[in-house]
C-alpha cells in the first residue's frame, strides 16, 4: 500500500503529476511503455468441446472426463487450467518480436506480469529450457517473499543495474514504478 508507504491517508493522494507530465518532462521521468498482448487460439477462443481436437477428446474420454463438462474462458488460463504449450509460444514470439537492446540481439529490459507464483515460475523454466546458452540468467522471478529479490546485489538490484537478467517475471511486484537502465 503506498499510502501507508508514505503515512497519508489511505485513498486520498497528496498530489497528483500525470503519467505523460513525467514521459514529457525535460529529462524525463519516466521512459514511455510498449505493451506486448500475445494470444494464442485457447485464449482468444477457451478451452471446450468445439476447441479441443478429437484425438484430445478421445484421450480425455479414455481417462474418465465427461467433455461437455469442460469449458474454461481464455481469461481462466493460468488460474484455472494450464495449457504447457500457450506459455511457451507467448515466450518465443516475445523473443521474436520484442524490442530489441542496441546490439539487435536480445530483448531490451522487460517485465512479464504473471497470474500466480505458479506461473511465473513455469514462465521461468520455459525461458530457461528454450534459451540454455543463458545459463538461467535471461529471466527471473521477482516475487515479494522472495528474501532474494531485495537489497544491494539482490535480483531487483541486478534487474535495475546490471545486463542480466533482462527479463523480470513478476505477480503483484513492479507494478507501480520502476527505475530501469
Amino acid at each position: 500500500n503506498t499510502f501507508k508507504l508514505f503515512n497519508c491517508e489511505d485513498g486520498i493522494p497528496t498530489f497528483a503529476y500525470s503519467y505523460e507530465e513525467a514521459v514529457n518532462n525535460i529529462p524525463p521521468y519516466l521512459c514511455n511503455f510498449q505493451v506486448m498482448k500475445i494470444q494464442t487460439k485457447f485464449q482468444d477462443e477457451g478451452i471446450n468441446k468445439r476447441t479441443i481436437s478429437l484425438e484430445d477428446q478421445k484421450r480425455l474420454i479414455l481417462e474418465g472426463k465427461e467433455i461437455e463438462e469442460i469449458n474454461y474462458e481464455g481469461t481462466e488460463l493460468e488460474k484455472t487450467v494450464t495449457n504447457k504449450g500457450t506459455n511457451a509460444l507467448i515466450v518465443k514470439e516475445f523473443m521474436e518480436e520484442c524490442i530489441k537492446d542496441p546490439n539487435g540481439v536480445l530483448p531490451g529490459k522487460t517485465i512479464f506480469f504473471c497470474a500466480s507464483k505458479a506461473h511465473a515460475r513455469r514462465i521461468e523454466q520455459i525461458f530457461d529450457s528454450l534459451y540454455p546458452e543463458y545459463n538461467g540468467e535471461l529471466a527471473k522471478v521477482l516475487v515479494s517473499e522472495d528474501p532474494r529479490v531485495y537489497g544491494k546485489g539482490g535480483l531487483l538490484d541486478q534487474f535495475t543495474h546490471n545486463d542480466m537478467p533482462i527479463v523480470a517475471i513478476s505477480v503483484d511486484m513492479l507494478d507501480t514504478g520502476i527505475d530501469v537502465r
